[in-house]
C-alpha cells in the first residue's frame, strides 16, 4: 500500500464520528453519502470489524418508513443514496435482512419524472426535444424528477447485488438501455442530456466513469471505444473525484489506468480520500462490479 493510500486509510478510521457515521471533513454531520464510501473503503480492514458494525447500524437507522434512505436523519425524504445503503448492507452480506428488502422495492418503484404519461406525450407531439427516448426510464435524484446517468449508474450497482429478482432485473435492463441512450456524441457521458437545441453536448470526465460503472458486467456493441475514451481522459490529469472514478471504472472493465489515482489531497475530505483507497489495484473497486 502506497504511502497515501495509508495515510488516507488512518484518516478515515480516526475520522468515524461518535454516531458510527462520517461526513464530508472530520468533525462534522454524519451523512450517508460519505459514510457508505468509507464503509465500502474499509471493508474487510484488518482490525475494523467493530468500526464497521457500527456504520452498517448507522446506515440502518437512517431508513425512513418508506422503505428508502435519506441522506440523514434531518431530511425528510428518499432520495437516489437509497443505492448506496443497499450496496453497502450487500457487501456486508445482508441481503436476506429486512431494511436490504426494503429498500430494493423502493429502489426498484422509483422512476424518473419522464415516465410520467404528460412528459411521454410531449415529446412524442415534437413539443419537447430533450435528446432522450422517453420510453427508457432512470432513476432520479429526487422522487418526481427526471432520470439522470449518475443516480441511474448508482442504482445498477445496487440492484447488480440484488440479483434474482423478476422486477429488479427488468429495471437493471431498462436503466442500462437508458445509460447507452444518454451517450454523448464524442464518446462519454454528461448528466444526462446529450444534446440541447440540436446541438451536441459534450462529456464530463467523473460521468463518464461513473456511467461505465454502472455498466460494469453488461455488453454493447459500443463497449469497447467508451472504455477507450475513458482511458483517454484517464491519461490525463483530473481532480481527485474523476481520477478516482475513472480507475474504477477501468478496473471494473478489465484495463489498468495508465495513470494512479490522483491523491485526495490535504484538505481531509473523507469522501475523496474513500474513493481513492477504492480505485487503488489492492482496493475494494471490485464491490461496485457486485462482488461480495
Amino acid at each position: 500500500m502506497s504511502p497515501t493510500s495509508a495515510n488516507a486509510r488512518e484518516l478515515l478510521l480516526s475520522a468515524q464520528n461518535p454516531d458510527g457515521g462520517w461526513g464530508y471533513f472530520p468533525g462534522r454531520k454524519s451523512w450517508l453519502e460519505p459514510t457508505s464510501y468509507a464503509c465500502l473503503a474499509l471493508h474487510e480492514t484488518p482490525g475494523a470489524k467493530s468500526v464497521l458494525e457500527r456504520a452498517h447500524r448507522r446506515i440502518i437507522s437512517w431508513q425512513r418508513s418508506d422503505g428508502g434512505w435519506a441522506p440523514n436523519e434531518a431530511v425528510r425524504h428518499s432520495t437516489w443514496v437509497t443505492a448506496l445503503a443497499i450496496t453497502v448492507l450487500a457487501s456486508a452480506r445482508r441481503t436476506a435482512e429486512a431494511p436490504f428488502q426494503r429498500g430494493v422495492e423502493w429502489l426498484t418503484g422509483t422512476v424518473g419524472a419522464e415516465a410520467f404519461w404528460l412528459n411521454r406525450l410531449t415529446v412524442r407531439l415534437g413539443l419537447a426535444d430533450h435528446g432522450r427516448d422517453p420510453s427508457l426510464t432512470g432513476w432520479p435524484w429526487l422522487e418526481g424528477t427526471s432520470s439522470w446517468v449518475e443516480p441511474t449508474a448508482h442504482a445498477l450497482t445496487a440492484l447488480r447485488m440484488a440479483a434474482g429478482q423478476t422486477e429488479t432485473a427488468r429495471r437493471i435492463d431498462v436503466g442500462t438501455r437508458e445509460i447507452w441512450s444518454l451517450r454523448c456524441a464524442d464518446g462519454g457521458w454528461n448528466y444526462g442530456a446529450p444534446r440541447a437545441l440540436k446541438i451536441d453536448l459534450p462529456s464530463y470526465p467523473e460521468t463518464t466513469a461513473l456511467a461505465l460503472v454502472g455498466l460494469a458486467g453488461s455488453s454493447h456493441e459500443k463497449l469497447a471505444a467508451a472504455v477507450e475514451h475513458a482511458r483517454s481522459l484517464a491519461a490525463r490529469p483530473q481532480p481527485p473525484l474523476a481520477s478516482a472514478w475513472l480507475s474504477i471504472a477501468l478496473r471494473l472493465h478489465g484495463e489498468e489506468p495508465e495513470r494512479e489515482p490522483a491523491p485526495p489531497g490535504p484538505e481531509s475530505d473523507l469522501l475523496a480520500a474513500s474513493l481513492h483507497l477504492l480505485a487503488q489495484p489492492d482496493g475494494n473497486w471490485r464491490l461496485l462490479g457486485g462482488a461480495r
